[in-house]
């Protein structure tokens, strides 16, 4: 069921590893890629052109904070059935983990030079200091809200010293938004949050926010659009957001 509250920062993870998807995607494995295009197709856009202007996003992030984004080993955490992978091929070293193993097999038979792994977000099946990035894409909104603290301190802990993380995320201040989450059958249990929020929650576990900003305002691509997207990315207006830390 949706929660009607939102507990604070700082909450205290529990001791036992707790699945932290509320909605179980196994249900949704042979319908997911249309569950997705029914709830935004009011948009004029498919869902392959958000994923692929997130990608790019990104890499861009990549390349400002950390360096060649062929040289670094990243991690996506929630990952679904790998739709972001393809668009994503600068990177040499990628691998996924989702706590739903149907997602996880359809993602190594569409990209096979992308190691996954079945595992809680919670408790990554990962050793600490791995990863030099780590990103979570429409992820924590399907986390419980009192689990949120220990979803970005195991982002925190699987990155080594400098490495960066990245949180994306629906932006509920944006009406068209929330109509596509509304209208997504396996959203229904969605508890968004503001990026003000998400920046709290990646201060708490000691991120250095390097960048956060609001994208995909319009799905149009000229380049008075392109130029407006700029001008408006500190302003909430976005579809989404983005917010970005260092370890």
């Amino acid at each position: 069921m949706r929660e009607s509250s939102v507990p604070g920062d700082g909450l205290p993870a529990r001791d036992k590893v707790i699945r932290p998807m509320k909605t179980n995607f196994d249900d949704y494995e042979s319908d997911y890629q249309a569950q997705i295009e029914r709830s935004i197709g009011f948009a004029g856009r498919d869902h392959s052109f958000y994923v692929a202007a997130k990608a790019r996003c990104l890499l861009g992030l990549i390349s400002r904070h950390v360096g060649d984004p062929a040289r670094q080993k990243v991690l996506d955490v929630g990952c679904g059935p790998g739709l972001a992978h393809r668009y994503l091929t600068d990177l040499t070293h990628l691998e996924g983990v989702d706590i739903s193993e149907s997602m996880i097999e359809r993602g190594r038979q569409a990209n096979p030079g992308v190691a996954y792994s079945v595992g809680d977000a919670l408790a990554l099946p990962f050793a600490a200091q791995t990863f030099d990035v780590a990103f979570a894409t429409t992820v924590l909104h399907h986390v419980e809200p009192k689990e949120w603290p220990s979803f970005v301190r195991e982002l925190h802990r699987v990155l080594r010293p400098g490495g960066m993380a990245v949180i994306f995320e629906h932006n509920p201040l944006n009406p068209l938004s929330r109509r596509a989450v509304h209208r997504c059958e396996f959203d229904q249990d969605a508890v968004l949050l503001r990026a003000p929020k998400t920046r709290r929650l990646m201060e708490t576990e000691e991120f250095d926010i390097v960048e956060d900003r609001y994208i995909l305002l319009t799905p149009w691509t000229n380049s008075f659009v392109q130029w407006l997207e700029r001008a408006a990315q500190r302003l909430p207006f976005g579809a989404q957001y983005y917010v970005c830390g260092r370890a």
